[in-house]
């Protein structure tokens, strides 16, 4: 049996299709769903905010939550946690062109990328009770994501992409599909953190990025494949940086005034004026298995085929 933890009011038609037992509930609200880990024998924490109001709300979901669902899985006989956290967990990697590998220091450059570590050095507190392993995406995407829908509304209706900076940054990709069945991979078999009761620790251990490191984009060019792979063209140009500040800072205002976060803000502006965000799965090949099973432009033409049929209804 699987369940599903589910915000109230959140759109569940993905799950309409599977056998999954649904739990209304919040991370942020422990006893929502504590209860429904009785009998779980592992947890996946996929949760977590990408934007907030304030750092103080990225902080309370995305680190302090991550220590009370460890607390919780322990309270419920849960011995087994992997942790979805992210590729700004770490940090940019070298402008220089070398890749991030788990055993470098992280290093991160945003208040997102900042609760994240924060939720994994929290999980590494119980290290000594609960089997922790941490998994760190780089820019993930497919179908279903909403995240996506400006993206593609932009390139494929409008003939528009956007970046920022001369140049933008080098991208590492991974597609849904595949991370799942790393997440999977890593239930099994995966590494698991060490506890830093004990003094030092060994970096790196019972983490592992997760990317399709065969090659590395820049989202200047992500936009014009998707394009290619629509089949239309698309206009693509790069903001200067100030200019990328000067919007995300109106962007971030607004959001304020209107008590919503917005997708567009400093944090992510920081981001993606980084001068690289790459990363190498050789660990996750060598110890998970690990293999992504199609090409970028293979899963671009699914997902954008996806997204089109979505729009004529």
């Amino acid at each position: 049996m699987v369940r599903c933890l589910v915000r109230s009011g959140a759109d569940t038609r993905l799950l309409d299709s599977l056998k999954a037992e649904r739990v209304v509930g919040s991370l942020a609200d422990p006893a929502s769903y504590a209860p429904s880990l009785e009998g779980c024998d592992s947890v996946m924490h996929l949760a977590g905010l990408t934007h907030a109001r304030s750092a103080k709300e990225m902080f309370r979901v995305n680190a302090s939550a991550c220590g009370e669902l460890a607390d919780a899985c322990l309270a419920f006989g849960v011995r087994r946690l992997i942790y979805v956290s992210s590729l700004a967990a770490a940090g940019p990697s070298d402008p220089n062109g070398r890749p991030r590998m788990e055993s470098d220091g992280e290093s991160p450059i945003s208040v997102y990328g900042s609760s994240k570590l924060l939720g994994e050095k929290e999980l590494r507190k119980r290290a000594d009770s609960l089997d922790v392993t941490v998994l760190r995406p780089g820019f993930v995407y497919g179908s279903g994501d909403t995240k996506l829908i400006p993206l593609m509304e932009s390139i494929c209706r409008w003939r528009l992409h956007v970046a920022i900076g001369f140049p933008d940054p080098l991208l590492s990709f991974i597609h849904v599909d595949d991370l799942v069945r790393l997440i999977v991979a890593a239930a099994g078999q995966g590494e698991s953190l060490e506890s830093n009761s004990h003094g030092s620790v060994s970096l790196g251990r019972g983490v592992y990025f997760a990317c399709d490191d065969s090659e590395y984009v820049r989202y200047s060019d992500f936009g014009r494949r998707i394009a290619r792979v629509a089949g239309s063209r698309v206009l693509a140009f790069n903001l200067p940086r100030p200019v990328g500040y000067c919007l995300g800072l109106i962007s971030q205002a607004v959001g304020i005034l209107r008590g919503k976060p917005s997708i567009l803000n400093l944090d992510k502006v920081r981001e993606a004026t980084a001068p690289a965000w790459i990363c190498s799965a050789e660990k996750a090949r060598r110890n998970l298995l690990f293999n992504p099973q199609r090409s970028l432009d293979d899963y671009l033409k699914d997902t954008v085929e996806d997204y089109i049929r979505l729009w004529n209804g």
